[in-house]
């Protein structure tokens, strides 16, 4: 047999084939790296506080933790909760979990309407405008909509339909009167149902009904707008029936998972002047099964309830005080809990 001739790698050639081996070891190494010591956004109760030394609500937290459901886990707080005193309201996430929206007033709005704060007037000058955060929530930034953040208006109670649109409340209509009315928005449209003697706000649409959803006055009572998108969201809104809507109390905040069938609300109904959240679930037309408790007995508030589309993750907000008589001040944190 002829002998076979012989191959030969030139220096280059060897060199290179020396720089693919590494790449290689290096790509191992960083993917083994990756799964030994990788970080889960989707848990951001591991993570640290934004400048957790200067959270002056530690101890108000501590000694206000409301009541759970059974089945659902402890409350979870979200890490972008604000250090800087200001007030967070009108919680909505978005169906997959990813991002959170939110309403932001520079200061303490509550002292302001309880009167505390007499020299501010909550929508005059303190605009409240929408704000996002996205998982793992550690920051928060302004929604670049200019009807969400147009001076001197203010707008909250944000919610995204299924096709993309936002619903929120704002008093751009009758500010130059210097009245505080809320309507409802869809977009950049001022609704038709609106009413100037009354305020409406907190919407949720239900696309599975075609179903408009709205709290009215200072958190008097729940309304329904029903064929919303088919009537071009003319018509009068009904008040929703019992046992949502009942006498003497508070209900507000509605927040129905996509099918239209289970409603979460907030209702002072068993706690006094005092919010907490409730679940109810439809059972025909007009016709839902008594409210349940979900959480309950905070010192003063737990209210806006919002969940991801397969109902895994409830977010709402709870309403902190500390200090006494005209020490006394405000804050509202978020937090979220999970089915166990």
């Amino acid at each position: 047999m002829a002998p076979q001739p012989q191959t030969f790698s030139t220096p280059n050639e060897n060199k290179l084939k020396k720089i693919m081996l590494w790449i290689g070891i290096g790509i191992v190494v960083l993917f083994i790296i990756g799964i030994l010591f990788g970080s889960d956004e989707d848990t951001p109760k591991t993570q640290p506080d934004i400048q957790p030394e200067n959270d002056r609500w530690a101890a108000a937290r501590a000694a206000d933790k409301p009541l759970i459901a059974e089945g659902w886990s402890q409350p979870i707080r979200l890490p972008m909760n604000n250090i800087d005193d200001h007030w967070g309201d009108s919680l909505y996430v978005a169906p997959d979990g990813n991002t959170i929206y939110f309403m932001e007033y520079p200061g303490d709005l509550l002292s302001v309407e309880l009167g505390k704060k007499p020299q501010q007037d909550p929508f005059k000058g303190y605009n409240a405008d929408i704000y996002k955060s996205d998982k793992p929530f550690m920051k928060k930034e302004k929604v670049k909509l200019y009807y969400f953040v147009e001076n001197p208006w203010s707008a909250w109670g944000p919610m995204i339909d299924a096709d993309g649109n936002f619903f929120y409340s704002s008093n751009r209509y009758g500010m130059d009167d210097g009245i505080y009315e809320g309507d409802i928005y869809w977009n950049d449209e001022r609704l038709p149902f609106n009413k100037e003697t009354i305020a409406q706000d907190n919407p949720y649409y239900c696309k599975a009904r075609d179903e408009l959803w709205m709290s009215f006055g200072k958190d008097e009572g729940i309304m329904v707008l029903k064929n919303a998108v088919a009537n071009n969201f003319a018509g009068e809104p009904e008040l929703a029936p019992a046992p949502i809507q009942i006498p003497n109390t508070k209900q507000t905040q509605p927040f129905l998972t996509e099918d239209c069938t289970t409603l979460y609300f907030a209702s002072n109904r068993d706690e006094e002047w005092k919010l907490a959240i409730y679940v109810s679930k439809r059972l025909g037309e007009d016709v839902w099964s008594q409210p349940e408790k979900v959480i309950w007995n905070s010192q003063y508030a737990v209210g806006e309830p919002t969940l991801t589309a397969d109902g895994k993750k409830l977010f709402y907000e709870q309403v902190l005080s500390q200090g006494e008589g005209e020490n006394q001040e405000f804050t509202t944190e978020f937090f979220y809990i999970e089915k166990v």
